[in-house]
């Protein structure tokens, strides 16, 4: 799978994807007079519903813990948009675009800090094998497993050392 490597200085926060908007920082959803947020978009439906379920529950429990917002989205094409778009939140965004058969993983606000370059290319060599098998649901929750532990450790004072950690 080709990658796209953005260590950007935003979050997707809107991106077409399919021809609508998304916001995906988390994704809010109106549900008659309350919002929710959505933590995982699987507009490629690479996931059952279960895997979805499981995943979103866990990645909501990470970013409550955290205060941090770490989201999934997949599509079909995102075509000529790119995978960032200025956002003010804290948190980490995993995009697979199954169209091109490239992914991203976006920081913004405090992941900038937390999840450095040599966080994201050991978390690349950790995902990637899994995107190649098309373990998806693997990939998603490695992604959500390592996010943790990086943001976890630097919001205790702890940088991250490839040398030292292992995630």
């Amino acid at each position: 799978m080709n990658k796209i490597k953005l260590i950007a200085a935003s979050l997707c926060t809107s991106a077409l994807i399919g021809g609508a908007p998304l916001l995906a920082t988390p994704v809010l959803a109106e549900e008659s007079s309350k919002v929710s947020k959505d933590y995982v978009v699987d507009n490629a439906d690479l996931l059952t519903q279960t895997e979805e379920n499981e995943l979103s529950e866990k990645l909501q429990d990470i970013s409550d813990e955290l205060q941090f917002d770490v989201v999934v989205v997949t599509t079909n094409s995102i075509g000529s948009k790119t995978a960032t778009e200025g956002s003010n939140n804290d948190g980490a965004l995993f995009l697979v675009d199954m169209g091109d058969r490239k992914w991203a993983i976006s920081t913004s606000g405090y992941g900038i800090e937390a999840i450095v370059d040599s966080a994201l290319d050991d978390m690349e060599e950790e995902i990637v094998p899994y995107l190649k098998s098309g373990d998806y649901d693997g990939a998603f929750n490695e992604f959500a497993d390592l996010t943790y532990d990086i943001v976890n450790d630097a919001k205790n004072g702890k940088s991250y050392s490839n040398s030292t950690t292992t995630y």
